[in-house]
């Protein structure tokens, strides 16, 4: 009868002493040595916090990235070829540095139409991040982006809305 007492009671103790050195699991994960680390989500425009660990608003967040070069491509190029591809009839593109909003119309499957664009376009220029949609709604907000643009619309106001209409893009959108 004492052996097992015994047996079970060191059991518990081996127990108890592997817990305590492999820590209580409570750590976050996205955390290592004390430094944060951040983990990207699905959709990176969400992401409002910066390599630093720290939040941040959007538009800034986007401005801190890499830029790609301004002369390589402009917006109506953009929409040019989005709206050679099949199944799309019309579209409009909107761009800051680092974001490109299109909208398309389409006929047929609106997501395997936006995949299509969505392909074609990151393959021509992987520089950019691109926000896809075939939403009439989205679509009109993009072209009142577009016509506020071109009447010398203020950068940051122009970041800005571009960053609002990325997320509402991306939340509605299927990504590949």
């Amino acid at each position: 009868m004492k052996r097992h007492i015994r047996s079970a009671l060191s059991l518990v103790i081996l127990a108890g002493a592997l817990a305590m050195a492999g820590g209580c699991g409570n750590e976050p994960d996205d955390y290592s040595y004390g430094k944060r680390t951040v983990k990207q989500n699905a959709i990176k425009p969400l992401n409002r916090i910066s390599p630093d660990g720290k939040a941040m608003p959007h538009d800034q967040m986007r401005s801190s990235e890499a830029k790609p070069s301004p002369s390589r491509i402009n917006h109506e190029q953009l929409a040019r070829i989005a709206a050679g591809v099949s199944g799309v009839n019309h579209a409009i593109a909107v761009m800051n540095e680092t974001d490109v909003l299109v909208g398309i119309e389409v006929t047929g499957n609106k997501r395997i139409v936006e995949k299509r664009v969505m392909s074609t376009l990151s393959r021509q220029y992987p520089e950019y991040r691109y926000h896809i949609t075939a939403s009439d709604e989205l679509r009109e907000r993009i072209k009142a982006v577009g016509n506020r643009q071109g009447k010398g619309y203020r950068p940051y106001m122009l970041n800005q809305d571009i960053g609002v209409l990325a997320d509402a893009i991306d939340v509605s959108s299927v990504r590949p």
